[in-house]
């Protein structure tokens, strides 16, 4: 098994060491990536292969994974049946939704639910996505009496709203919640539905979308916007230039789950706030 790379060495071989120090709220947390040879040794040419990968997320890969051609008639029937889910119950409900309440909505065949099953079980480091797993069960259930809503959008109520109050207190009334909770069904619905934006290609969804269970939206985590930008332009770069981005960074309110070196198969997300 691969020994890890210390994130330090990681910053050397890749020079920017000097950013880490002006700008720390780029950088996630994570303190692991698995480039190394069996004998332990970093091998630089895969670090600089990844970088590059990652810098344009959107880009198919020669090692990207897609959708066996044999699978996408069940999962084109699957996601279709989230899709017209999320038509039916509305934005708020769904973000909730546990695959018990879904079935109950709407009739999914056998090889449907093995299917979404099998996504959701999927080792996605195979995709090329490093982050944890914080949601193992499928069938995880969310208790919909610890959540509230901030400006229509659904959340864990304690430290989710604290901290987003914190933030709204000290930057006003530009900043606003953009995404708050998403159950394995919205994830998964989610992830379908990028895979499919990305033809087929489910390693270059992953880099913009964590795979179902991988979600730190599951379990607390909340993305913020500027009210200057639209909502699709929120989830861009763009948002990084914005004032309510640097002020919360600022202000020391912005520790990112995926930051602009992270090392866990992700794009820069400046927008998603770590709780």
């Amino acid at each position: 098994m691969c020994t890890i790379i210390d994130r330090r060495l990681f910053l050397k071989h890749i020079g920017i060491t000097t950013m880490m120090f002006q700008a720390p709220y780029l950088f996630a947390a994570s303190d692991e990536l698995l480039f190394c040879d069996k004998y332990g040794i970093p091998n630089i040419a895969d670090i600089k292969v990844y970088l590059k990968k990652m810098s344009r997320p959107d880009v198919p890969d020669s090692n990207d994974l897609y959708v066996r051609n044999s699978e996408k008639e069940v999962f084109n029937s699957s996601y279709k049946k989230l899709s017209s889910l999320l038509y039916s119950v509305g934005y708020v409900k769904y973000s909730a939704l546990d695959i018990t309440q879904a079935s109950a909505l709407v009739s999914f065949s056998k090889d449907e639910m093995n299917y979404l099953e099998d996504l959701f079980n999927f080792d996605a480091s195979k995709y090329g996505f490093y982050g944890d797993k914080p949601l193992t069960d499928f069938d995880a259930r969310i208790n919909t009496s610890k959540l509230t809503q901030k400006n229509g959008i659904l959340c864990f109520d304690g430290k989710t709203v604290d901290k987003f109050q914190k933030i709204k207190e000290t930057i006003g009334e530009d900043v606003y919640m953009t995404s708050g909770i998403r159950s394995v069904v919205k994830q998964t619905y989610l992830f379908m539905k990028k895979t499919k934006e990305c033809n087929y290609n489910l390693s270059m969804a992953s880099r913009t979308i964590a795979p179902p269970g991988y979600s730190y939206h599951g379990v607390g985590d909340f993305d913020i916007g500027s009210k200057r930008l639209s909502l699709t332009q929120n989830f861009t770069d763009r948002f990084a230039d914005t004032d309510v981005f640097k002020q919360a960074a600022k202000d020391g309110f912005i520790s990112l789950r995926y930051g602009m070196e992270n090392q866990l198969g992700v794009r820069y997300e400046p927008w998603h706030v770590k709780v």
